[in-house]
């Protein structure tokens, strides 16, 4: 589930992915980008009460598992936001994209496909970006609602990836 609340307070949720019958809906009081144990603490200094969602009661070598991509994602979400990095290339910005996907993170995964959007526009490759920027503006309207800055600013890549600002501005190729 994703979710925002707009400017009138009004609390927005949205499926992100099919939900079989009988299926709780839950939503996620804190960062999913964040090892169990961050989340867990969280939850209990924070807000007062211990998780029992599935992420959070798994058995402890797939829960470190989990921690280990959660580490790999954002050492990739590091690489991928340095826009003079010279090891960026297609593999990366795929695997970045399949660690998001294996880790469930479907309900916060715009700001992964506006990185994919802009590092392949980056490199001239108008297909990738275009398909990535119209992903991130869907993700993100159920994240952060229409009128999100983000969103816009995708929407533009997706339709005209040429005329963005962000079109060939690596000066090697991929």
């Amino acid at each position: 589930m994703a979710f925002y609340v707009d400017k009138n307070l009004t609390h927005h949720t949205h499926a992100v992915r099919d939900i079989e019958p009988g299926e709780e809906l839950t939503i996620s009081y804190v960062d999913t980008l964040q090892i169990r144990s961050a989340r867990q603490e969280r939850m209990r200094n924070s807000l007062g009460f211990s998780c029992a969602c599935p992420s959070c009661t798994r058995p402890k070598e797939e829960s470190n598992a989990s921690d280990n991509r959660i580490r790999v994602i954002s050492r990739m979400e590091s690489e991928l936001s340095d826009f003079n990095s010279k090891t960026i290339s297609p593999a990366l910005i795929e695997r970045y994209l399949s660690l998001y996907r294996t880790e469930g993170l479907d309900n916060n995964i715009a700001g992964a496909y506006t990185l994919a959007a802009l590092n392949y526009n980056f490199f001239g490759n108008a297909g990738l970006a275009k398909k990535y920027a119209q992903l991130s503006a869907e993700a993100g309207r159920l994240e952060n609602g229409p009128d999100a800055g983000d969103v816009r600013e995708m929407i533009t890549l997706a339709n005209d990836p040429k005329s963005h600002w962000s079109w060939n501005v690596k000066p090697y190729r991929l």
